[in-house]
Formats: C-alpha cells, sequence, structure tokens
C-alpha cells in the first residue's frame, strides 16, 4: 500500500495483541499478508469509509482470540463488519450512516419479535442502543468496541438490541412509583402553607398529569430529555448523539422541557376544579419540580 512502512501493519497488530500473545504468532511477513487481505477486502466492502491501516490492524490485534491460530482467525474473518465497526468507534460520520442505513431495520425487528412491537419502545430501544455503541454510558468506551468480526454483525447486533430492549423494559417495571418520589423530593414547603397543603391535595392528580404529559412527547424529545437529565449531556453531548448543530440541540431540548410543562398544567386544570390562586401555585410546584420529576420517570 502506498506510504506504508514494510510490516507496518503486523507491527501494529503484535503491539496490540494482549502480551501473553506476541511471542506465539506466525512471522510477521506472513501477519502482514494476511492483515492487507483483509483491509483490502473491508474497504471494497467500504469504499466511503476511511480507518488508518495501522488503526485497523491495532482493533484486530485487540481481539484476538488466544485459542485460535491467528492466521485462520484472519481469513475467516467478517472483514468488512470489523471495518465498519472499527470507523463507527471513531465516529466516522460515513461509517455510521452506512451503519444507520444497513441496521435500522435489524434492530426493529428483532426487538419487536422477542420483546416488544410497541413502536415508541422500539425507537427507545433503537437511541439507547446506539449511545452504548457510539458513545459509551457513564464513562464507558462504546460498546461496538466489543465486536470482534469473528461473526456476522447483523447477528451481534440483533442479540445487543434484545438485551437492551430487555433492560429497558424491566427498568421501567422497577420505576419507582410517581407519587412516591414527588412525596419525598418535593421541596419542603414549610414556610409556605399554600404549598404545603396543595402539595398534599394534588399528589395523585400531578402524578397522572405529569405521566399524561411525558407519554404525549415523541421519541426524540423524550431522548433528548433522558441524554441532558438522567445521561447528564450537555448540549454540546445531545448536538454530538444525534449529528446535528448545537444550537438545534438547545432548541429540541428547551421545546420538550416547555411541552411537559404545559401539558401538565392543562392536564391539570382538566382534573382539578380549583380557583386561578390554587391552580398557579400548583403550576410553580411543576416548575419547580420539572428536572428532578423526569429524571425519576425517565
Amino acid at each position: 500500500m502506498p506510504g506504508d512502512r514494510p510490516l507496518v501493519l503486523a507491527t501494529a497488530f503484535t503491539q496490540a495483541a494482549p502480551p501473553a500473545l506476541r511471542r506465539k504468532l506466525p512471522a510477521p511477513m506472513a501477519v502482514e499478508r494476511a492483515l492487507r487481505g483483509v483491509l483490502a477486502h473491508a474497504r471494497e466492502e467500504h469504499p466511503e469509509v476511511v480507518v488508518p491501516d495501522s488503526d485497523f490492524a491495532a482493533h484486530l490485534g485487540r481481539h484476538l482470540d488466544p485459542g485460535e491460530d491467528p492466521l485462520a482467525a484472519l481469513s475467516s474473518l467478517h472483514a468488512g463488519d470489523a471495518y465498519l465497526a472499527c470507523a463507527c468507534a471513531r465516529k466516522d460520520a460515513a461509517a455510521l450512516a452506512a451503519f444507520d442505513r444497513r441496521f435500522r431495520e435489524v434492530v426493529a425487528e428483532a426487538v419487536a419479535r422477542m420483546v416488544d412491537r410497541d413502536p415508541d419502545f422500539v425507537e427507545d430501544v433503537r437511541q439507547a442502543l446506539r449511545e452504548k455503541l457510539f458513545v459509551g454510558v457513564r464513562g464507558s468506551p462504546p460498546k461496538v468496541l466489543d465486536y470482534s468480526g469473528s461473526g456476522p454483525l447483523d447477528a451481534w447486533l440483533r442479540s445487543a438490541a434484545v438485551r437492551t430492549a430487555l433492560n429497558l423494559r424491566e427498568g421501567r417495571t422497577r420505576e419507582e412509583p410517581m407519587d412516591d418520589a414527588l412525596a419525598e423530593k418535593l421541596p419542603d414547603s414549610s414556610d409556605d402553607p399554600e404549598l404545603k397543603a396543595l402539595k398534599s391535595r394534588c399528589r395523585r392528580e400531578l402524578k397522572g398529569a405529569f405521566q399524561a404529559a411525558l407519554a404525549q412527547l415523541t421519541a426524540q424529545e423524550r431522548e433528548v430529555l433522558r441524554l441532558n437529565l438522567v445521561g447528564g449531556r450537555s448540549i454540546d453531548g445531545i448536538a454530538e448523539h444525534f449529528g446535528t448543530h448545537r444550537s438545534t440541540a438547545a432548541r429540541w431540548l428547551a421545546q420538550a422541557k416547555q411541552r411537559v410543562t404545559d401539558i401538565t398544567r392543562e392536564e391539570l386544570v382538566s382534573r382539578l376544579d380549583w380557583n386561578k390562586s390554587e391552580l398557579r401555585s400548583v403550576a410553580r410546584l411543576v416548575q419547580s419540580q420539572l428536572d428532578l420529576s423526569i429524571q425519576r420517570y425517565l
């Protein structure tokens, strides 16, 4: 390959391999030839995706199976899938677009068939899986780096999607009741007798109104709120997640919060036969607890 030093792929592959396996590797020239074949095949499948030669070789070296012959593993590798996964972990735009085009329906079909057919739930799973795969959660590296290329990427992805769906559904069933969460976390209003009285009177209605508001959000609005209030993402982080400009992400977040506030107020008006002064106080209570309540629910 033009510009490559002799054995540059074998060197990167060997240096990335587990130390205990390095002395067991075949002759460097044999490894180099095998890696060049893998790289050529991968780029033939994904000509629009670019990963530096040495980076891809190192990626393969890190996944070297101690119980398998390296040359045999490289010859049976799903080269294009491994190359695409490596590029996605590097947040290559072309790779991410190719991944979405190819596997969007794979995820939807796997979740619908084995866990839940609800379109909103499927979209929630897709968004959660995308974050795990390409961003990482709570400081962990992107999960797409775990894919070794030893099997088809679509089979690996189906398994990951189903696990994500089951975890998401289990988390929802274990969710703390909204009325309990609000009761424990509402601010101490001992210095505001009106709020203290209203808090005890409207707990059930507030729970129902807030849940109704969240249920009316789009999948994107829920994801934006979850990223910010549960995942701790900044505007820049949300923009990176969706691949959009930070001003767009900021607008989405503000609109999603405003939608929850507005719908919750409308629901309360329809549920409570109270005077305007009481409803204004409830609205202030809702606004003060908006972020915390969304965190608890999502």
